[in-house]
């Protein structure tokens, strides 16, 4: 009996080493990367919507504040200050991201971009961007509600595939959340 514990042991657990090495191993390998992937991509959201929050408030800011011309300038500068930092997360949701998820990020950011024109446009008499001519945006409260609409969508679809959970759940679970409209 000892002699093929001798034999069979090792065969054993060079068999269960090899099981390991060719399937166990792969596997966890690729669940390691899709968590890491997964990790990646709610840094590149939280960049996103942190940069989209400061931005959205000094605009908001800016319009609050309309009648005190230094201060408005103040916030418009800061603003416009954002906008490089903006554009480097949107770059790397863009790698990150598949196409349904950055066509609700390119909704939101869009919707930034009309109401910072439409801002500019009343609050400094600065023309209205060819893009926004033809909008139905008529003034900072509809274009500010837009913003807020896609905001939600965005976040909805963010946690949607950033946390790997339903689209019902994300939107259910968020519904309440700081009283977002979730239009999605």
């Amino acid at each position: 009996m000892s002699i093929l514990a001798t034999i069979f042991a090792p065969l054993i657990a060079v068999g269960g080493a090899l099981y390991i090495a060719k399937q166990v191993y792969p596997e966890q390998k690729e669940k390691d990367r899709q968590l890491q992937l997964r990790a990646e991509k709610r840094q590149a959201y939280r960049d996103f919507f942190q940069v989209t929050a400061r931005l959205t408030s000094h605009l908001r800011g800016a319009f609050f504040e309309r009648k005190n011309v230094d201060r408005r300038d103040e916030m418009f500068q800061k603003s416009e200050d954002l906008l490089p930092d903006l554009y480097v997360s949107l770059d790397v949701l863009g790698l990150k991201c598949q196409a349904h998820e950055l066509n609700v990020i390119s909704d939101y950011y869009e919707a930034i971009m009309r109401y910072r024109a439409q801002l500019r446009h009343e609050l400094l008499d600065a023309p209205l961007a060819k893009a926004y001519q033809g909008d139905d945006v008529r003034n900072t409260g509809i274009a500010n509600g837009q913003v807020q609409s896609a905001r939600s969508n965005a976040l909805v679809v963010a946690r949607t595939e950033s946390l790997a959970i339903e689209f019902s759940s994300a939107q259910r679970e968020l519904k309440d959340y700081a009283s977002l409209p979730v239009d999605a």
